[in-house]
């Protein structure tokens, strides 16, 4: 048997949810289990994937839960049997299918928490995927074994609060931090004398209006209750170019980051999930010398954490 991954790292220390065990209806049907593939599965969990495409990381994350539900044998054949829905969906990502998660409707279960937790992983998975295949993949096969382990009957193994742990690391993994470049061109008036050049891309106000929707989007996660579900806190850092004297362009980053993070509080973002700090012009995306205008060194940069 191969070596169980059930999670490489643990982002953060996490309140799991209470839940109620067996939530299930009795008797639900594991969607894609099958007694005639506990024959077969063996081969599967022994083979080495690939990996490297999104759909590629989905069969090896769903062939690990096969692994982990196959190792726990202790009452019998139930956790073969488990397995099996697992290695369904890692051998039908592996011929190129996009495999979704379980609806909790699918497993017959009815839980304000697990809808949340469903509909983040979805909207997760579909906007990183490019970027983070690994860690979007894991987050989509942890989130099916979190709410199988929340619906089966106990037997040998039930340990939903390890498996909704290990969700909420790939759901922090699963993400990139997200760059507002340019702006804000008119939030600093008083102190940013900052003048566009000719050949910026971007005119400024396209600039707020990324701030304004991705602090509606995050402001519905906090809405949903998501950013409590995953203990998420929100950095904002104000960044500068090399325009003016460090002392200045601290305040410019000091100016950018407590504009957005007062979009993120006004679209309903907690203030104690929000912070803000300058970065000035310490941290250059494009390394240049003194006076140089840069405009994707004026930017702001929004990281949850």
């Amino acid at each position: 048997m191969k070596k169980i991954i059930i999670l490489a790292a643990v982002a953060a220390t996490v309140s799991v949810p209470a839940l109620a065990r067996n939530a299930g209806i009795p008797g639900h049907p594991l969607p894609g289990r099958s007694m005639a593939s506990t024959f077969v599965i063996q081969n599967w969990l022994d083979t080495e994937l690939p990996g490297g495409s999104y759909v590629a990381e989905l069969a090896k994350a769903y062939q690990e839960r096969a692994d982990y539900e196959a190792a726990y044998s202790g009452d019998g054949d139930t956790n073969w049997y488990d397995a099996t829905a697992f290695y369904a969906k890692s051998v039908r990502a592996a011929n190129g299918e996009d495999v979704q998660p379980w609806a909790p409707s699918e497993l017959g279960l009815d839980d304000a928490v697990l809808t949340v937790a469903y509909d983040a992983t979805i909207k997760r998975a579909a906007k990183y995927r490019s970027i983070a295949p690994a860690a979007c993949a894991q987050l989509v096969a942890l989130y099916d074994h979190y709410i199988e382990q929340v619906r089966e009957t106990p037997h040998y193994i039930t340990e939903p609060d390890a498996v909704f742990t290990g969700w909420v690391a790939a759901y922090k993994s699963c993400y990139t931090p997200s760059n507002i470049y340019g702006f804000p061109i008119n939030a600093c008036e008083n102190t940013d004398n900052d003048r566009r050049i000719q050949d910026e891309p971007a005119p400024g106000l396209n600039e707020r209006s990324k701030a304004e929707a991705l602090a509606a989007e995050l402001g519905a996660d906090e809405a949903s209750g998501l950013l409590g579900l995953i203990d998420a806190f929100i950095m904002v850092e104000g960044h500068a170019s090399t325009t003016a004297s460090m002392r200045y362009n601290k305040r410019l980053g000091e100016c950018r980051a407590g504009f957005v993070k007062e979009l993120l509080t006004v679209a309903g973002v907690e203030t104690t999930r929000v912070g803000a700090v300058s970065k000035g012009e310490e941290e250059l995306e494009v390394q240049t010398g003194d006076g140089v205008e840069e405009y994707r060194n004026r930017r702001v940069v929004v990281i949850e954490q």
